[in-house]
């Protein structure tokens, strides 16, 4: 609801009334957005994860609204009209080619000879040269195509905001970091977000427009009041979706994304035990060094302190054991026994006094409770 009035509050008042535009959230660790042709806006929570502050989303939501108001789906359907009707034509001309090839050869040279060479000029004109060959023509043509509409949207989502005073200047920060995050996070965020090796291009023509057309613009709003740059309900609504998307991420095996949200946002609020937990699982679980061990029980134990008021998280305990428990070191029995007892404790307040067998095994296994 937040992201959709902040989307809505920021698209121009002048924008036709048949064009009407919706923001939802997919619950998806992966980075990506998507518009539609219909005015509905996709964008991922992996991808909203990954902003500073609100100027940021503003140009994000934005971007997207401006392949709408711009018509780009419409733009792309013309564009893949005249590719197929491009593909239709040469296929004619390399068939009939053949064609000609073939009489040709065969009338000159006649039997085994004419047939070889009838094979020989009918596979080079319908595989080597027109067929590929327009096939990557069409391909550059619609990279050039997809290229043009991005920047266009950012100019767009760049006066957008500068007329409702946040700050453009953040989106060359968020593009450098996306594509960092994407690049290093593999194969599947790069499939999921598209092409960011453009995004250094794209950053650049941004900073070509704050620098020359809209300059005056920049001047003048810093020289009265400034840029908004971001409000206390983005930063706490924030701060938990960049925990929840952490740990979905962390679920996933999207480790780069999951530290990059984590870290965020133990930042922002410093006492949230989901955050400290975690955490502590991602460097138990990608941790290489003994400084990432400790850095993982440090933070499960911070996840039980700042859980102890409320007591609604017993994983934070069970796992605290689990970390203490893999150094084998009998010094440390008291202070695990001391986590799994009060495991046990909340496990069964939160369900009615039933255990899980993962705690029941681990509890026989390696210590006694008593």
């Amino acid at each position: 609801a937040y992201v959709n009035r902040l989307g809505q509050s920021l698209l121009p008042k002048d924008a036709p009334e048949n064009v009407l535009v919706s923001f939802r959230i997919v619950e998806d660790p992966l980075p990506y957005a998507d518009s539609l042709a219909t005015g509905t806006i996709y964008l991922s929570t992996g991808m909203i994860s990954l902003l500073d502050n609100e100027s940021q989303l503003a140009f994000l939501l934005m971007h997207e609204a401006g392949h709408v108001m711009l018509s780009h789906h419409v733009q792309q359907i013309i564009e893949e009209e005249k590719a197929e009707k491009r593909a239709g034509r040469i296929k004619l001309i390399g068939t009939v080619a053949g064609a000609v090839s073939s009489v040709v050869t065969g009338g000159i040279l006649g039997g085994a000879t004419g047939e070889a060479v009838k094979a020989l000029g009918g596979g080079a004109v319908g595989f080597g040269g027109t067929t590929l060959g327009l096939g990557a023509l069409d391909s550059f043509r619609n990279h050039r195509f997809m290229k043009e509409i991005q920047l266009e949207s950012d100019q767009f989502a760049t006066q957008v905001l500068l007329q409702n005073g946040f700050d453009p200047r953040e989106a060359p920060t968020l593009m450098a970091k996306v594509g960092d995050i994407v690049h290093r996070s593999g194969a599947a965020a790069e499939l999921a977000f598209g092409d960011a090796n453009e995004l250094p291009q794209r950053s650049t023509k941004v900073k070509e427009l704050l620098g020359g057309p809209f300059q005056s613009v920049v001047a003048r709003i810093l020289s009265g009041n400034g840029f908004r740059v971001s409000s206390p309900r983005y930063s706490q609504l924030l701060s938990e979706l960049k925990r929840d998307n952490g740990l979905l991420a962390l679920d996933r095996d999207l480790f780069v994304i999951a530290r990059t949200n984590l870290d965020e946002a133990a930042s922002m609020r410093t006492d949230d035990p989901l955050t400290m937990y975690g955490l502590g699982v991602l460097y138990r679980t990608v941790g290489r060094t003994p400084e990432d061990a400790v850095r993982a029980s440090g933070y499960l134990k911070s996840a039980m302190e700042f859980d102890d008021v409320r007591h609604r998280f017993p994983e934070a305990y069970l796992q605290y054991a689990v970390e203490l428990l893999s150094r084998e070191d009998s010094q440390r029995y008291p202070e695990i026994q001391k986590a799994l007892k009060r495991f046990v404790e909340l496990y069964q307040r939160n369900s009615g006094g039933t255990l899980d067998r993962k705690s029941t095994r681990l509890n026989s296994s390696h210590i006694t409770i008593s």
